[in-house]
């Protein structure tokens, strides 16, 4: 099933939904942690979830892959919140998912393009998201495309609720934990932490913004 959106002309200014500050000082720093991240893990493919934050982390992700292509390299970013997915209604486009009568691990995923270098996959809220994760779909893709392009984003639902973030774990070469500043219980990201820790995933950022 396709659904198309209007582009929302509001949603072009993604910084707003990130800091009062200027597009050019969160370029850098954004820049700026993905080289720290590629130097302390060489990361090809990141997970960017969040601790309660879905919209804010789907914001982030679209600023983070559009920094890459900004500074000459390319990336694929993959919205693969079935729960509560944001990115499409953030950048305007058409979100996919199984036709009815479809099996999960028929669905074909377009890639449709972001920029002039990169590349966006947009899924639809599913009913039943667990058979999506469990076909392995979401899976191929990544692996598909790994020579394509030189970074994979993956966003993944908030972390406390839903653990799915588990099935990358042999894929992944690190995760980024969105919060936001004075929302977000310090508590609630303890949690996450640990259980990401526990399931032996690095974390390479846990990100506060505002």
């Amino acid at each position: 099933m396709i659904k198309y959106f209007k582009e929302k002309k509001e949603n072009e200014m993604i910084g707003n939904l990130l800091s009062k500050e200027p597009k050019e000082q969160m370029l850098a720093k954004i820049t700026a942690l993905q080289n720290e991240i590629s130097v302390a893990f060489n990361t090809k493919v990141l997970v960017i979830t969040s601790v309660g934050e879905d919209r804010l982390a789907a914001a982030f992700a679209k600023a983070f892959v559009g920094a890459y292509e900004t500074n000459n390299s390319n990336a694929l970013l993959i919205d693969a919140n079935l729960y509560n997915p944001c990115l499409s209604e953030l950048m305007g486009g058409k979100v996919q998912g199984p036709a009815k009568g479809e099996k999960p691990e028929e669905v074909a995923l377009d890639i449709l393009p972001l920029g002039n270098k990169n590349g966006v996959v947009c899924m639809e809220k599913e009913i039943y998201p667990s058979d999506i994760y469990k076909s392995g779909v979401i899976q191929k893709l990544v692996a598909d495309n790994m020579e394509k392009y030189e970074h994979i984003v993956v966003l993944m639902p908030s972390i406390l609720e839903h653990r799915e973030v588990l099935i990358f774990k042999d894929l992944l070469d690190s995760v980024m934990v969105v919060a936001r500043r004075a929302v977000t219980k310090k508590r609630d990201i303890f949690k996450a932490l640990s259980f990401l820790s526990d399931a032996q995933m690095p974390v390479s950022k846990t990100v506060i913004l505002k």
